[in-house]
């Protein structure tokens, strides 16, 4: 039976300008939120006369209008002393977040524990601000004085609490080393509907034996209900897959020794794929091949490798094109992440920092956040100056000037981090982040701050599936749906987690 929310268990926080590690955010305790409106277009009709009747027409089809941006209000009283915040960031201009925690038997103060949902308005600015009751001529005029700060948002979506499952298990034998969902929002007019989170692919190791077994993808076509796994037929057993993205309508599995291979993920989804090899720019022969992958686009992808080597393409399918030939750095890339088709960095082996600020015509070296032996696991540029970096050894590294300083922040974790393995965001509100604690496995990280703190999953029943260590995670369309996958609990079965 639903739990119909009562209008006294809402709360609202301001982020006065925006979220993001390093900003502000507000407990507007004697406030409320307004009723919010999002209109997503009205229906237009596309009419031609009527074939049987004069004056008439039909209807041929039709075409939904714009959609508008969110809107809402905050409300509050007016304090006859203290500066109004919502006064002061309105004349600002700026950029602000709001959200509004429901909730009931928890603290509406705790900002990561004290709700059961959130609405989040993202991006928004205030479009007016108004006073009610600021004066009275007589007795039965007197009333609390309150004001309210009208805002537009890019968008407005729900932030709910999340609870773990292990997917796919008969499957899941071996390692998974890569995890993508390749799949959009879909009505039915061109596919399957889909909520864009039902299309997941892992990267399974083989096994380098007498006779080998071949690397393999696990896959599902809804959300992990069922699941099938299929053979990378062009890869040997030894040739061990490090990554995966999902480029256009392909999937794209690199490994260091075996080069770069790719099937269109739909023929993989329907048991029919043919693997195709395309190493053609790769400078295999020299050892320098390919370790981590990311795409902004179909026509926007780079490749980290062996020995600093950088690649770029336009279109896997055709071939790469050397952008660095381990010039800014000779340290392996272990993770590479682009902001856009501009902003890209990398990291690696012993510290390895190197930065793009043009799309790879120049990379430059950047002094990394561990000094010494240490390797930087993974990379997510938040923006262009804000930098996460995870290390095999202290954790978690923070940049705000775009290298030129670095703060541990893994103190400000809830629990100690040995190790993190994968830093990756839904969008600049909700991210993601798998490390390994003191007892040897792997936790899963959620902010939903822009970075400013980190708890750890679920907030909903249960625990983490026991693991040794969560590699790679993946996102999808919708912001309360993370998977993982790595390697199973004290054993030699791989392991796929799904929460939602």
């Amino acid at each position: 039976m639903s739990e119909v929310m009562k209008a006294g268990e809402s709360r609202v926080w301001l982020f006065p300008d925006g979220v993001g590690p390093g900003r502000e955010k507000i407990f507007l305790g004697c406030g409320r939120i307004g009723d919010p409106t999002y209109n997503f277009g009205d229906m237009t009709r596309i009419e031609c006369p009527d074939e049987n009747r004069y004056n008439e027409f039909v209807e041929v089809g039709s075409f939904q209008g714009t959609k508008e941006r969110p809107t809402s209000g905050i409300i509050g009283r007016y304090d006859r002393r203290a500066i109004s915040e919502l006064l002061k960031a309105a004349r600002k201009r700026c950029r602000v977040d709001v959200q509004a925690h429901f909730g009931r038997c928890r603290n509406p103060q705790d900002f990561n524990g004290g709700w059961e949902k959130i609405l989040d308005f993202q991006s928004a600015r205030f479009t007016s601000w108004s006073g009610e009751n600021f004066g009275a001529l007589a007795t039965d005029e007197q009333n609390p004085a309150n004001e309210t700060g009208e805002i537009s948002a890019k968008d407005m979506y729900e932030i709910t609490q999340l609870e773990f499952g292990e997917q796919c298990a008969e499957e899941v034998v071996r390692e998974i080393m890569a995890i993508v969902a390749c799949d959009a929002l879909e009505c039915g007019d061109c596919d399957t509907p889909s909520d864009g989170c039902q299309k997941i692919f892992a990267i399974m190791l083989g096994i380098d034996a007498t006779p080998g077994t071949l690397p393999s993808v696990v896959y599902s076509a809804d959300g992990g209900v069922t699941c099938g796994a299929t053979d990378i037929t062009t890869l040997y057993s030894n040739e061990d897959p490090s990554d995966a993205a999902c480029v256009g309508p392909n999937l794209v599995v690199i490994s260091e020794l075996g080069g770069v291979h790719f099937a269109p993920s739909a023929d993989i989804l329907a048991g029919t794929e043919t693997w195709q090899e395309q190493t053609a720019g790769i400078d295999m022969p020299a050892g320098n091949g390919p370790i981590c992958i990311w795409n902004v686009d179909a026509l926007h992808t780079w490749i980290g490798g062996a020995n600093g080597y950088m690649y770029f393409s336009a279109n896997p399918l055709v071939g790469w094109t050397i952008q660095d030939p381990g010039i800014a750095t000779t340290r392996d890339l272990r993770d590479v992440h682009a902001l856009d088709s501009e902003r890209v960095v990398a990291v690696g082996d012993f510290n390895a920092v190197i930065v793009t600020k043009n799309g790879g015509l120049i990379w430059e070296p950047i002094i990394g956040p561990a000094p010494g032996a240490v390797t930087l696991n993974c990379v997510w540029m938040y923006d262009e100056d804000t930098w996460f970096v995870g290390t095999s050894v202290g954790g978690l590294h923070l940049t705000q000037d775009g290298g030129a300083t670095w703060v541990n922040v893994a103190a400000t974790l809830p629990v100690p981090v040995n190790e993190v393995d994968e830093i990756l965001f839904y969008d600049d509100t909700v991210g993601y982040m798998s490390a390994r604690d003191g007892a040897a496995h792997s936790l899963i990280f959620r902010t939903i701050d822009g970075g400013q703190t980190w708890y750890v999953l679920p907030e909903g029943n249960g625990v983490i599936p026991d693991n040794d260590r969560i590699n790679m995670l993946a996102v999808c369309a919708d912001p309360n749906v993370v998977w993982g996958g790595g390697l199973e609990g004290g054993g030699t079965d791989g392991i796929i987690v799904k929460a939602a």
